[in-house]
């Protein structure tokens, strides 16, 4: 199993309930994804959710909203980027806070801070009374294993888990305690259950779904909105501690080709019904309040666009009396819309978009669409009806500030243990050769194992965070890693337990307990190509053997969000666990594994798979090792003899590392996708234009029947091919190339690039010499773009063209072949010379988070220039947004986002009414001589001080400073600087380089230093502003810049440049009253689509 290849998890960035790009963006209705409500079962709301006295208030209260009201009711946003004081002039019907997003920019508030708030954010909308009428907000978050948002709640185990259990009452409890916790924290709405059956476990929310049995999902349905909801009745709101449930994410979300995310279920409409709509009749019977869109698509239209879906068969034949909320940002993927602008949606029978950052150009647009009749008043009208009905019946339309706070009920002691339970009926036993389990009273015991002593591996996604990386024991001081849970029964037992992670000890053990598995991840950054549990490396099983080799019984507990291929460290083990995801109470495990003194322990293993088990590396499994259901005991116990390691596959094809297109398609896992200012769309078979229309697609013939595709450039965008997050290190070091197979019909007139991860080649002369309407071969040395393959460990994107109008060109294949031993890197196969040394820093900023081995956070103990911010880490002082969701992007985008935050405290005393964000590479790269990048837009906005910079290791300013950007709120401008010794502070090394006319910093612009031990030339977009010679410099002090320098990108508020450019003393020094207020808007960001450093030629 060690394999010189390697691909991640797909890395397309979401969060909250979901991302950005998908496999299909059509929404052109075909006969194959309409349905025929006739095949699907019958269902209905139950009448307590319309009785006749709440439907003739809702009446009364549509006739007197105003159209702005009503189209504000059909829009949510997200925490991140909107305010209270927003409200007062957008009247928007729905706040969420998403997987990253916390109250007042801290994703580890309190509860009270949850309340308070949610209880700001309603009063607010009390305040806009259109004709004395207001309608308050609903709050939702995504509470998926309990109360996952908050320190110290109840976290149960994942789905995946509960499933395992085989118990519906287990279910109803646990949605009653979610719904107490979530209530107790002043919120009434959950974005759960999730009723996926999930077909293909390569998919990255397979934890999310219980089973992939549709009959087991569908029972757990019922139960959890029971839990959640209590029963309706009619007239009366919920119950105390009841909240609004989701059923989601409608529909196949888990019947996706090839378990992708976000991806395209090609299968039959009586799959549809018969696997994936299971449960969503008797959620709906259960009283379900709310019902989620899924990004997915059936056949090729995205469920967000699917009025057959939407409306013929969930509100017509399913009788679905709620209403239906999106997904994150999801109808910007239906075809002919933008995260801003999709009438098509709503008409489809979307009720609510879920509109995170882009709530308020969305607003605009569909009050625009409301007032010429794009969407029907009768839609509308339809759609804010059923807002009001759950509003109802939460009691909101009555006494919305009414107070549910009740703290005491997060982390109590009966949901601890009720969590405890469900942890110890979850686990299912595969193996127990010699009945090394439960481990015997008094034994000495070794635990060791990357996932022994780690809150984050046994929680996984969704807990704290989106990804759920960050999670640490403080955060959950109530509950207990595996390692803790098992010293403390072994010890209870009379025993001893020692941790060593590495499995190293000094007392040779009487058994071992090794925890391995899965790293946490969330949707889409979960996607995996195969079923192969470390398909490089191995280190967990090199563990195993080694243990198992000095003649020690192993245990194996084995962490996961879906089976699968474990064989050779089954083989490797004397019993076997598997635990999934088990959430904070891990003395559930121990409560199983571990005999008491007495010899028995306090549980019998009960829990049997809730999916098969593969037998090898493919997916989906047909040919299982273990079928569902089955598990182990130690009453019914068995031996399982030696298992068949043979992958079942190839896997460097199953990896498809080497062909990216080819036959006119992308070539799984790879995407074919068109972007340009607008944003992203993949493209399928048909024909397709990105986003704003500059690059069209289409299929043609060039050898064979649609075999290639033609793009033609109307203005400027990209062709890109992305996929999973891939290692091509080997194939660097192997010496491939590079090959495009294309046709170029036209030339253009514009520039054209090349790139891949980052690293891009001229290819304007290139394409002027290749001949026209002919096949040509362009060839490019993996060696000649990146100097070391360490930086190629994970490529998404590995083909991208840049063109601009007139431009057209067929593309055949895309792929890696053997290259020369040492090409030659001046030329290649005629294209234009490099210009620029190796890539050997670059963050495209696409992991949903921040990658804290390339970057640190400075924190609020750091102050300089009378500035008027503290610096936090936070995700909403720096946050991420996806591939796609920020016009004009390439990438992924980091926002670096000022926050006004009265009063804050930092710990030297110091006060600030501002907190923003500041990252930096020190002492994780730097690097001497070379060129820096990064491209960035600003705001316009009067007395801010966003900067992209370079500093020297050492004390200020003899090693050194170079300033690529300063921006101090002049649009038409912006700064650079050299500082050192004698030249500091008011440095003579400095220039403004002035935009021209109908150019400023609110459009995306590269800004670059190209620098080397005899002068520095500082860029925009390629044009050279500004260049130091040594002799200038040396002129005015010491030369200080032949020595490492280190990244950093901030965002400070006013202070010495601002004021000195300003003269603005109030409110604060540098900062006007109208920045100050657009600050509290959440209007001013600075956005990063990517850094990148090379090396010097």
């Amino acid at each position: 199993m060690n394999w010189r290849i390697e691909m991640a998890a797909l890395g397309l960035l979401v969060t909250a309930c979901g991302g950005a790009m998908a496999q299909d963006a059509t929404s052109v209705s075909t006969p194959q994804a309409e349905a025929d409500p006739q095949l699907w079962p019958a269902a209905s709301s139950p009448d307590a959710l319309t009785d006749p006295a709440t439907e003739t208030r809702i009446e009364g209260l549509l006739a007197k909203m105003t159209l702005e009201q009503k189209v504000g009711q059909l829009i949510q946003a997200d925490i991140s980027a909107i305010e209270p004081a927003d409200l007062a002039a957008y009247p928007v019907g729905s706040i969420l806070a998403g997987g990253n997003s916390g109250p007042y920019g801290n994703e580890r508030a309190s509860a009270a801070d949850w309340n308070r708030l949610v209880r700001e954010f309603r009063t607010a909308s009390l305040a806009n009374a259109g004709d004395g009428l207001a309608i308050p907000i609903i709050f939702g978050v995504d509470a998926v294993h309990g109360h996952n948002n908050i320190p110290g709640a109840t976290v149960f185990p994942h789905n995946i888990g509960l499933g395992a259990a085989h118990d519906v009452d287990l279910i109803r409890r646990i949605g009653a305690a979610t719904a107490r916790e979530i209530a107790a924290s002043g919120i009434e709405w959950t974005f759960a259950p999730t009723l996926a059956v999930p077909q293909d476990p390569r998919w990255g929310r397979t934890y999310e779904g219980y089973s992939s049995d549709p009959k087991l999902v569908a029972a757990y349905a019922e139960a959890m909105v029971q839990g959640l909801q209590g029963e309706l009745k009619a007239g009366v709101p919920l119950a105390e501690g009841k909240v609004a449930a989701t059923a989601k994410h409608y529909l196949a979300d888990g019947g996706t080709d090839n378990g992708v995310d976000q991806g395209d279920a090609t299968i039959s409409e009586e799959d549809l019904v018969r696997i994936h709509a299971a449960g969503y009749p008797v959620a709906i019977e259960a009283g379900a309040l709310t019902v989620m869109a899924s990004f997915s698509s059936w056949n090729g239209v995205k469920h967000h666009g699917n009025h057959s879906l939407l409306t013929d068969v969930l509100k017509d034949r399913m009788g679905f009396d709620g209403f239906v909320v999106g997904d994150w940002n999801g109808h910007g993927q239906v075809a002919g819309c933008t995260v801003t602008s999709c009438a098509a949606a709503i008409n489809a029978g979307l009720d609510m978009f879920m509109a995170p950052d882009s709530w308020k150009a969305l607003y605009t647009s569909t009050l625009a669409q409301a007032r010429d009749g794009t969407i029907p008043m009768a839609r509308i009208d339809d759609a804010v009806r059923r807002i009001l009905r759950v509003k109802a019946k939460l009691g909101l339309l009555d006494d919305p500030l009414r107070e549910r706070a009740d703290y005491s009920a997060i982390g109590s002691a009966d949901h601890l243990a009720l969590a405890r339970e469900a942890v110890a009926k979850s686990l299912v036993l595969l193996k127990n050769n010699g009945s090394v389990l439960p481990i015997r009273p008094g034994a000495k015991v070794l635990v060791a194992g990357p996932g022994a002593d780690n809150m984050a591996m046994q929680n996984g996604g969704w807990t704290i965070s989106w990804q759920g990386t960050d999670v640490a024991k403080a955060d959950f001081p109530n509950g207990q890693t595996i390692w803790q849970a098992l010293s403390s029964a072994i010890d209870d037992a009379g025993g001893t337990a020692t941790l060593s992670a590495d499995g190293s000890f000094d007392s040779r053990p009487d058994v071992a307990v090794v925890v391995l598995g899965e790293t946490p991840y969330a949707e889409m950054q979960g996607d995996v190509p195969t079923l192969d549990y470390q398909p490089i490396g191995a280190e967990d099983l090199a563990l195993l053997r080694r243990l198992k080799g000095q003649g020690i019984p192993v245990v194996s507990i084995f962490l996961s969000g879906r089976p699968m291929f474990t064989s050779p460290e089954i083989n490797a083990s004397d019993a076997f666990v598997a635990a999934w995801l088990p959430g904070t109470q891990a003395n559930g495990i121990a409560d199983v594994l571990v005999a008491r003194r007495s010899g028995e322990p306090a549980r019998d293993f009960s829990g049997t798979l809730p999916f098969d088990w593969p037998a090898d590396a493919r997916s989906p499994v047909t040919e299982p090792l273990f079928d569902r259901g089955y598990g182990l005991t130690y009453a019914a116990s068995q031996t399982i003899p030696q298992l068949s390691e043979d992958l079942g596959i190839d896997l460097a094809e199953a990896l498809n590392l080497e062909t990216f297109f080819a036959d006119g398609r992308a070539q799984d896992p790879w995407v074919l996708a068109v972007a340009d200012a607008g944003g992203k769309r993949p493209v399928g078979p048909g024909a397709a234009a990105s986003p704003g229309g500059a690059v069209a697609v289409r299929s043609v013939d060039v050898t064979a029947q649609e075999d290639g595709k033609a793009f033609t450039w109307s203005g400027a965008g990209q062709v890109l091919i992305e996929g999973p997050p891939a290692n091509l290190s080997a194939q660097h070091e192997a010496g491939d190339v590079l090959r495009i197979d294309m046709r170029v019909d036209d030339p253009g007139s514009g520039e054209a690039q090349l790139a891949m991860h980052g690293q891009s080649v001229p290819l304007t002369s290139w394409l002027a010499a290749a001949p026209r309407g002919e096949v040509a071969t362009l060839r490019v040395p993996l060696r000649c773009l990146f100097a070391e393959g360490e930086v190629l460990k994970t490529v998404g994107n590995v083909v991208r063209i840049d063109g601009d109008r007139g431009l057209a060109l067929t593309l055949l294949e895309a792929r890696l072949e053997e290259g020369q031993e040492d090409p030659d890197c001046t030329r290649w196969s005629g294209a234009d010379a490099q210009n620029r040394g190796a890539l050997i820093f670059s963050d495209d900023f696409n992991a949903g988070s921040l990658d804290r081995d390339k970057w640190s956070v400075v924190g609020p103990e750091f102050w300089v220039n009378n500035e008027q911010q503290a610096y936090v880490d936070s995700p909403e002082t720096i946050r991420f947004l996806p591939a796609g969701a920020v016009p004009g992007a390439e990438d992924g985008v980091l926002v670096l986002q000022p926050r006004f935050s009265e009063g804050f405290e930092t710990p030297t005393g110091r006060v600030a009414d501002f907190v923003s964000g500041r990252i930096n590479t020190r002492g994780k790269f730097d690097f001497t001589h070379g060129r820096a990048a990064a491209r960035i837009r600003m705001p316009d906005a009067e007395g801010v001080w966003p900067a992209f910079w370079l500093l020297g290791n050492g004390n200020w300013p003899d090693t050194g400073e170079i300033d690529i950007l300063e921006y101090v709120g002049e649009k038409d401008w912006v700064g650079v600087a050299l500082h050192g010794p004698g030249y500091s502070g008011e440095t003579p090394l400095v220039n403004k380089h002035f935009f021209e006319d109908g150019t400023d910093v609110t459009q995306w612009h590269v800004y670059a230093v190209e620098w080397s031990d005899s002068e520095i030339v500082f860029t925009v977009d390629d044009r050279t502003i500004y260049r130091a010679t040594r002799p200038m410099v040396e002129h005015y002090g010491q030369w200080v810049f032949d020595t490492p320098k280190f990244v950093i990108l901030n965002f400070a508020l006013g202070g010495a440049y601002p004021f000195k450019t300003n003269g603005i003393e109030e409110p604060y020094n540098g900062l006007p009253a109208e920045t100050v207020e657009r600050i509290k808007a959440g209007e001013i960001t600075m956005e990063v689509d990517w850094v990148r450093v090379h090396a010097a030629e």
